[in-house]
């Protein structure tokens, strides 16, 4: 399966009303714009919290949903945004970056003929201090049968923050096995890199 048909079936299995053009997004507590220069053209951006509404589904779940082809033809983003028009709570951030990983399973096509690149990126309308990101990389994200990984962090507005959060280079925490009960988990402190 080409990623081109994979995007189209992703495409297929979400309302159209909620396949939009822009992560950007109105807050109650302000805008977050999110620029998207340096990641590929050819994506599907999903409105996830209308998505979860048509769908009943039940939790916390993140603002958007964004699929897109790594350059090398050979591998899917499959990447859940958090929008925080202030600064992140981080475990309130961490649960609704989940619930829209659950969404993604639903969305993304199984298939061996592709990998999967996960990343969770969650935006805030505040500069992200050092400690509250150190805080946020206690939590971890989880998708399908993958290791979990950290929260990403970008801010609104901030030229380049999408590409600069989805392809930096962070160290990956050891992997530990999740609890069977919740596909979040909270790394303990001694865990957490720098």
């Amino acid at each position: 399966m080409r990623l081109s048909e994979v995007l189209a079936e992703i495409r297929m299995r979400v309302s159209e009303n909620n396949l939009i053009d822009s992560c950007d997004a109105d807050l109650r507590d302000g805008k977050c714009e999110v620029d998207m220069t340096d990641v590929p053209s050819e994506r599907v951006i999903v409105h996830a919290e209308r998505e979860f509404e048509l769908r009943d589904m039940e939790g916390k779940r993140a603002d958007r949903l964004l699929f897109f082809p790594h350059t090398d033809g050979n591998a899917l983003f499959v990447v859940p945004i958090e929008l925080e028009g202030g600064s992140l709570r981080e475990r309130r951030v961490a649960e609704q970056l989940q619930g829209g990983a659950n969404l993604a399973e639903d969305l993304v096509p199984r298939a061996d003929a592709f990998e999967i690149i996960f990343r969770a990126v969650a935006f805030s309308g505040m500069p992200i201090h050092y400690a509250q990101r150190r805080r946020l990389r206690r939590y971890e994200v989880a998708f399908r049968n993958l290791p979990s990984k950290q929260i990403r962090t970008a801010q609104c507005g901030v030229k380049r923050s999408l590409a600069d959060a989805l392809f930096r280079e962070i160290p990956e925490n050891p992997q530990v096995p999740l609890d069977e009960r919740s596909r979040l988990r909270e790394v303990p402190h001694e865990e957490v890199h720098d």
